[in-house]
């Protein structure tokens, strides 16, 4: 189920990449924006938040110099969502979202956690690594944790690059598998 889940947010970083190219940040990723066709397609619904960070953006929609508020779900929210930092909405704040799709497959539970509203955005605000149990493997926390960095320029350049990043930890988690049954055969004999 997993690689399953992987292979749908890898998507929906396409999606996302796409959006950026165009000069569009979508701001509400999360996982039930996601919905899959009766053929395996994805869709990324809910584009009722979407803002242009560039004036030239052919879609209409608001710009992101002129957001004064905060909106979104708040146990997903990029630091710069949760504090109105109009100056840093770009690709980078969908980024942060994806990494808490991200983080939400590896885990069950959003972001920023339960509680009230104002503690979730002084957790978003803080954007604090998150220590992953022993469950989830070391490579997909740290892309998890480098895509909800505080600071958007420690997230991945692109949604692309992250979707690469996912692609890798798939292309290669067979081979660790192996080595770690022969580690472990070694071990036993």
């Amino acid at each position: 189920p997993l690689e399953w889940h992987l292979r749908v947010l890898m998507r929906v970083c396409s999606v996302a990449h796409f959006a950026h190219s165009q000069g569009l940040i979508h701001r509400d990723f999360k996982l039930s924006n996601v919905m899959i066709g009766s053929h395996g397609e994805v869709y990324v619904v809910d584009w009722g938040m979407a803002l242009a960070f560039e004036r030239t953006c052919p879609i209409d929609a608001p710009l992101s110099f002129d957001e004064q508020e905060v909106v979104g779900t708040p146990g997903y929210l990029a630091p710069e969502m949760a504090g109105v930092v109009v100056d840093q909405l770009r690709p980078a704040t969908d980024i942060y979202l994806l990494g808490g799709c991200l983080h939400m497959l590896l885990t069950g539970e959003q972001r920023h956690g339960k509680g009230t509203v104002m503690e979730k955005l002084a957790r978003a605000w803080a954007s604090e690594p998150h220590l992953y149990g022993p469950r989830v493997s070391r490579e997909l926390a740290g892309i998890a944790n480098r895509a909800c960095s505080r600071e958007p320029e420690d997230r991945q350049p692109s949604a692309e690059v992250l979707r690469q990043e996912i692609a890798s930890f798939l292309d290669h988690r067979g081979s660790r598998r192996l080595s770690l049954e022969a580690m472990l055969r070694l071990h036993a004999l």
